[in-house]
């Protein structure tokens, strides 16, 4: 026969995990806080209000959309990294979060893998290399040979140093042998109306902003990042197909938590998540701002994030990541 007084012992210890169980178990059971490392009205903004609104009912609670723009998304994500772990707080992010590391070293105030726990990759804005319609350069090919025969002469536009595009530019030198002259801008569209002027002859661009472009015949497509051709673009072959795997890139958007967060708090986020993102409806809207749903696992994401931050880590020392 069991002893009374380990009876009661037991009994206060179920006593004592009960409540943490059923808080738990409870989640959310206050409004929860997303941090947007980027102003209002951009397409980050935008991608994520459209998201967080359709997981507000599901969740049972509200979610606050808190705008923190500056610094790339490091004064956000700082504020995410501090926060306490329960779910409360949480980090929007985007791409540019892998490349900070090998752009800002060690004036970061947070640690990009370990303050952080991925949730779920939502989604990808793959990168690609575009010419002026009229372009002598039909293929990978032909712009390879153009900037092999005139070594740091051939420009390319993008939208700025340290940015996904430039990371594809740079990941493309490397895998070709080949030296472009970059030409930085200031915005996605003052970069792709320079190709279409002529002012650049290449364009490393998104699907979003250059892609529209092909599909309105003023620009023409050499290849696209990614394994499998993107969706509203079939005719361009990707980098990959091409024989050059190593070229990388996209825009992709994601949800990450502190780190600590409970596990359970974690899955249930991500299960929201994926429900929202499986509605036809929301595919179609994000596809039309040049998104491909991806509604990975958080270990799947918690990965890519590593190995971004190493590989671009490396590049960056191989290549300027930054203005000099």
């Amino acid at each position: 026969m069991e002893a009374p007084g380990r009876r009661a012992i037991l009994a206060g210890l179920l006593g004592l995990a009960g409540p943490a169980y059923a808080q738990q178990d409870a989640y959310p059971g206050k409004p929860i806080r997303v941090v947007i490392g980027y102003p209002a009205g951009g397409i980050t903004d935008v991608t994520a209000r459209l998201i967080l609104n359709e997981m507000e009912p599901l969740l049972g609670q509200r979610i606050l959309v808190d705008n923190r723009g500056g610094a790339s998304g490091a004064i956000g994500a700082g504020i995410v990294a501090k926060a306490p772990a329960d779910g409360y707080t949480l980090y929007f992010v985007i791409a540019s979060h892998t490349i900070l590391p090998a752009t800002m070293g060690r004036q970061l105030q947070y640690d990009t893998v370990k303050d952080f726990a991925a949730v779920a990759q939502i989604s990808s804005t793959p990168n690609l290399f575009v010419v002026r319609a009229d372009s002598k350069l039909n293929s990978l090919q032909d712009l390879i040979d153009s900037a092999k025969q005139a070594p740091g002469k051939l420009s390319y536009g993008s939208v700025g140093y340290g940015t996904t595009v430039h990371i594809t530019a740079a990941l493309f030198e490397q895998a070709t042998g080949t030296k472009l002259m970059h030409v930085p801008y200031k915005s996605s569209v003052t970069s792709t109306e320079a190709v279409i002027s002529g002012e650049v002859v290449l364009g490393a661009s998104s699907v979003f902003t250059g892609g529209q472009a092909v599909k309105d015949g003023r620009l023409k497509a050499l290849a696209v990042v990614g394994d499998h051709r993107f969706v509203t673009l079939p005719s361009v072959p990707t980098f990959k197909e091409l024989g050059y795997p190593t070229i990388v890139g996209d825009s992709w958007m994601g949800l990450l938590a502190p780190a600590g967060t409970p596990p359970a708090v974690i899955r249930k986020l991500r299960d929201t998540l994926v429900q929202v993102l499986g509605r036809p409806e929301i595919q179609a809207r994000l596809l039309a701002m040049g998104a491909e749903v991806v509604a990975s696992t958080s270990e799947q994401f918690q990965r890519r994030i590593e190995d971004e931050v190493a590989a671009f880590k490396a590049l960056g020392e191989k290549v300027p990541l930054t203005a000099e």
